[in-house]
């Protein structure tokens, strides 16, 4: 009878103290879960600084509707391509023959490299930080093929860079001339189309006010791919490290801590011990008193054990959880 009556107060006390112990053990929990996700937001958040302001390419699509980029397909194709039209400078002890290339063919060429580079830079690497920050397995893949492939492109530029920049030149120029022929041919439109007679002083003021200055619009090949190689060198020495380090230490968290989990099963364990525990001893004694119920000499200690093996339970979980961790 004693025990009966004493279970009530005996697991009034250690719900509270349980309950103040997991709210403690939940808000640390939660506190490490919103530090290593913020620090992977921040790394996220800088990794998309570093390509601000540089210029797009949308002349060939390289990223599929699902978002995975072209890499084994068009995208080797055109590194391959890019790299060929200068090789010799690349390889100079081997004398490779440069073969002759059409001003079409490279200009193309250096604008699917460019497109290509620059769809891979602003859409492809890091493009949905929340979800990637709300940790997922497939985004350690992910991770790890942005990593390869990154690595990959440095590797490249640092073996075909000369190439490279001799080809992005060469469009510069290309693109140069055809630019001054368009403006030469719209010069020349609008000069034979208007009913006043020029003096050859006058078309010269015209030309170097009104058409001229539209020449300093050629983009710069050469600036926008050294660019872009700038930014995949920042992301393979600086960025990816980081991101993989910040995102190790996220999913560590997570599956350490796993506290909707651990939320759950507190949840349920009070639940048990206060029907079993505090109301059913009530009413038992109730029962007693009012209709004179009688029950077995055992049901006290059977009712003691039952309601205090959660108790073990949970606490055992917690503490194996608080000595494993090693968060600083």
């Amino acid at each position: 009878m004693q025990i009966l009556e004493a279970l009530p107060t005996i697991h009034g006390i250690f719900l509270g103290i349980g309950t103040a112990f997991f709210s403690a053990f939940a808000l640390f929990a939660y506190q490490k879960y919103e530090e290593s996700k913020n620090k992977l937001v921040n790394v996220l958040s800088e990794a998309e600084s570093y390509h601000e302001g540089f210029t797009m390419f949308k002349d060939e699509n390289f990223i599929s509707e699902g978002g995975s980029l072209d890499w084994g397909g068009s995208g080797k194709k055109v590194l391959r391509k890019a790299k060929s039209f200068y090789q010799d400078l690349d390889y100079k002890e081997y004398k490779i023959p440069r073969q002759a290339q059409s001003d079409t063919d490279i200009y193309n060429t250096t604008h699917s490299l460019c497109s290509f580079l620059s769809q891979l830079i602003s859409s492809y690497l890091f493009s949905d930080i929340n979800n990637l920050a709300e940790f997922k397995k497939s985004d350690t893949c992910r991770l790890k093929e942005i990593s390869t492939r990154i690595n990959l492109l440095n590797l490249y530029w640092q073996s075909h860079s000369q190439s490279l920049i001799a080809l992005a030149e060469r469009c510069t120029k290309v693109k140069s001339m055809q630019t001054q022929l368009n403006l030469k041919e719209e010069f020349e439109q609008q000069i034979s189309s208007s009913q006043i007679e020029y003096t050859n002083e006058e078309k010269n003021d015209i030309w170097h006010t009104s058409f001229q200055p539209r020449l300093k619009d050629t983009e710069d090949y050469g600036q926008i791919l050294t660019k872009y190689f700038d930014i995949i060198s920042v992301y393979n020495h600086r960025v990816i490290p980081q991101l993989t380090k910040s995102l190790a230490i996220h999913q560590q968290v997570i599956v350490s801590f796993n506290l909707k989990e651990n939320t759950v099963l507190a949840l349920k364990a009070t639940a048990f011990i206060f029907v079993l525990g505090i109301l059913t001893p009530i009413f038992l004694l109730g029962l007693k008193t009012d209709i004179q119920l009688v029950w077995s000499p055992f049901l006290p200690y059977f009712l003691a054990v039952l309601t205090c093996i959660p108790y073990v339970f949970v606490w055992i979980k917690l503490f194996r959880k608080v000595k494993n961790m090693n968060y600083r």
